[in-house]
């Protein structure tokens, strides 16, 4: 089987976020495209064991796609880090999981930066280990946080201040509702002014290009490409 360049860019994310949904492909890595063309594809690269597809109780009909051994040999031929992989996504992770894959593969429409997925961040000296970050060639680094739930305000606050120290320019929180982004926008206003932290939903980043809410004005961050 000839592996494509997109083939081998399914493979690493699949890789770094241990697993896809079939909704991330047809929307990402075929914009534009027939879903079958996607799932034609899925089924070709699954069908020659460089890809597995799995069920889980939380994702409904929807399978989770994961990399096998063969697909990680291919992979680090040319991607020569290592990425510890579960044998079983957690459940009580799936869906945040899920929606950090979303926003990866959104941002990477948007940004020019690179993805450095939390269990690489992990190895690194960060007290706070987001759910990524985007390095741009500048050495500028932004910090991604998907909120899916509510945390209370002292602990939130605590974990605001672990930034301090650090080199991270921004810190973007991406609620997953808008309910919780008008809880999360009061805990920003409490909290400590630097670094910058910055505040959108999901839906307004997939289907847009907001202007986060920061404590100092709207944030310019999708009109260019780079920072």
């Amino acid at each position: 089987m000839m592996i494509q360049s997109r083939d081998l860019e399914i493979l690493k994310t699949c890789y770094e976020q241990q697993f896809l949904f079939m909704e991330h492909v047809e929307r990402y890595y075929f914009p534009g495209a027939a879903s079958q063309n996607a799932r034609k594809r899925i089924s070709e690269l699954v069908e020659a064991q460089f890809l597995s597809k799995e069920y889980h109780p939380l994702s409904g009909k929807r399978c989770l796609i994961r990399i096998t051994r063969l697909g990680i040999a291919c992979l680090q031929q040319t991607y020569p880090t290592s990425v510890p992989q579960v044998k079983r996504i957690a459940p009580a992770t799936l869906i945040h999981d899920a929606i950090v894959t979303s926003v990866r593969l959104r941002l990477k429409e948007l940004w020019d930066g690179s993805w450095i997925p939390e269990r690489l961040l992990k190895k690194t000296e960060f007290p706070q280990i987001p759910d990524g970050l985007v390095l741009f060639e500048s050495g500028k680094r932004i910090a991604i946080e998907v909120e899916n739930s509510l945390k209370g305000k002292q602990r939130f606050l605590s974990l605001m201040d672990r930034w301090k120290d650090t080199s991270i320019s921004l810190v973007l929180y991406i609620a997953t509702q808008a309910e919780l982004a008008e809880i999360i926008r009061t805990y920003l206003q409490a909290g400590p002014k630097k670094p910058l932290f910055g505040l959108t939903t999901w839906e307004q980043l997939r289907d847009q290009t907001p202007r986060p809410f920061s404590t100092h004005g709207e944030l310019d961050l999708f009109s260019r490409r780079t920072f």
